[in-house]
């Protein structure tokens, strides 16, 4: 993002400056930061104005005004505003469906079965899940569910325990999701680990490699290098086995995570420290 942003000063590049800022402030609510923080930083970059122009027909920036306009959703869903919320969300739906952005409408459908479940709607908000679903399954998208793990999760969880044999791709994708949904570990000590260690964490203790952390959860393995080395440090530890081994003594590793496809990586109990 801070190379987006440079770019964008040095050529005027006035679309993607405000989609690098908009992809700012989404990773700001999908990391759970301070929701004083969230909404300083929404009309500091005047999300309003920008997710307004969705409502026209020939926006500016359209792809910004998108990106807006599901910030601005997200922030609803937060404050619990679910009316304005599934509001934001049909505007949305409706556009991308005349104009076939499939993508889109797995996000607009994640977001909106969230907005029903917490308005007591449980079978219009399953409704929902299950089409995100089924639009993704047989493509194998992921991210969309990862990028809305905070509002999906609940829903997720209900579908893996009422799973069916009957429909075994449905199932596979479900728990294809699960293992991308790093579970936060509930006896860690809250302020021990930020929100982005504590997914790296989880993912340590799979026996991922660097390279297939970063796919995971898409960062760059540069960064996921970084995230190690500052667990490493509060671990007070240098190596990984020794890392995985501090992890399941302090009680903050589930102990029963499904290994990852493949196998798990051979050198996660011999590799000094970060790769």
């Amino acid at each position: 993002l801070a190379r987006a942003r440079r770019l964008a000063g040095r050529r005027r590049l006035r679309q993607l400056e405000l989609l690098a800022q908009l992809c700012g402030l989404q990773l700001l609510i999908q990391q759970e930061t301070a929701d004083e923080q969230v909404r300083a930083r929404a009309a500091e970059i005047g999300l309003d104005a920008l997710a307004d122009d969705m409502a026209r027909e020939s926006a500016g920036y359209r792809q910004v005004a998108i990106a807006a306009a599901l910030c601005r959703a997200r922030l609803r869903l937060l404050d619990a505003r679910w009316a304005d919320a599934l509001q934001e969300l049909e505007r949305l739906r409706h556009w991308a469906s005349r104009h076939g952005a499939g993508r889109l409408l797995i996000e607009v459908a994640l977001l909106g079965a969230h907005a029903l479940l917490m308005q007591g709607e449980e079978d219009r908000a399953q409704a929902h899940f299950d089409e995100a679903v089924g639009m993704s399954m047989f493509q194998g998208i992921v991210r969309p569910f990862v990028d809305a793990r905070r509002f999906v999760a609940p829903l997720l969880e209900r579908a893996l325990h009422h799973t069916s044999q009957v429909d075994r791709f449905r199932d596979q994708f479900l728990r294809r999701l699960a293992r991308a949904f790093p579970a936060r570990p509930a006896s860690a000590v809250p302020g021990t680990f930020s929100d982005a260690e504590l997914v790296v964490l989880e993912h340590l203790g799979r026996g991922y490699s660097n390279k297939e952390i970063a796919r995971l959860i898409g960062m760059s393995p540069d960064t996921v290098k970084y995230r190690l080395k500052s667990l490493f440090r509060k671990l007070g530890v240098h190596k990984r086995r020794d890392a995985v081994r501090v992890l399941h003594e302090r009680g903050l590793m589930p102990g029963d995570d499904p290994a990852p496809p493949g196998g798990r990586d051979q050198g996660a109990s011999s590799i000094p420290g970060p790769e």
